[in-house]
């Protein structure tokens, strides 16, 4: 995962535009504290034209499998 968000920061830097930069280092941090869905939600469509230039779009599913992992956790704790 860090391999993936330092690449696209580093080619974000190189190719990107200074506003697309700044938005893609938003992406940054909501993905490095997995609240890359969160992010989303706040934006447009998952579909919409501007998702072309969302490297890290797919890491959503991270943040949702880490909620479902910490709530299990937590309810098995609790539980016992």
């Amino acid at each position: 995962m860090l391999v993936v968000v330092i690449f696209s920061l580093i080619m974000g830097y190189l190719f990107f535009i200074p506003n697309f930069y700044e938005f893609l280092g938003k992406h940054v941090n909501a993905v490095l504290v997995f609240q890359e869905n969160f992010r989303l939600i706040k934006e447009h469509n998952y579909w919409d034209i501007d998702s072309k230039l969302k490297p890290l779009l797919h890491f959503w599913s991270l943040s949702i499998v880490l909620y479902y992992l910490a709530y299990n956790c937590f309810y098995f704790i609790i539980y016992i």
